[in-house]
């Protein structure tokens, strides 16, 4: 799961200000919204793109309450899970065409 931590800007409420508008009430409604703490807003989404695409509608609102937006994707921390297995895998193989400029 990957997680999306706004915080809001020092003079505004920043869940008052997303939930108070229709199109950012909408984004958000699918949300378990959480407050982790004072002024935040943190939801988890199904995966990296979904975030991006939750941070994509939420921009307009974003640029006039939030002072940062953080995500947290565990798949693309360094050497974790498979991908980090892949790169040592991909970082060890000799092996070489057997015809010149074939794959």
């Amino acid at each position: 799961m990957t997680q999306v931590c706004l915080v809001g800007s020092e003079d505004v409420n920043l869940r008052y200000e997303l939930l108070s508008r229709e199109t950012a009430r909408n984004a958000l409604v699918t949300y378990d919204l959480r407050e982790p703490f004072e002024n935040t807003v943190q939801v988890q989404t199904v995966s990296l793109g979904a975030a991006v695409a939750l941070l994509n509608d939420l921009n307009w609102y974003l640029v006039r309450f939030a002072d940062a937006a953080f995500v947290k994707e565990p798949s693309i921390s360094e050497g974790s899970g498979s991908r980090g297995r892949s790169q040592r895998r991909l970082g060890t193989t000799n092996s070489r065409p057997e015809t010149p400029g074939g794959f």
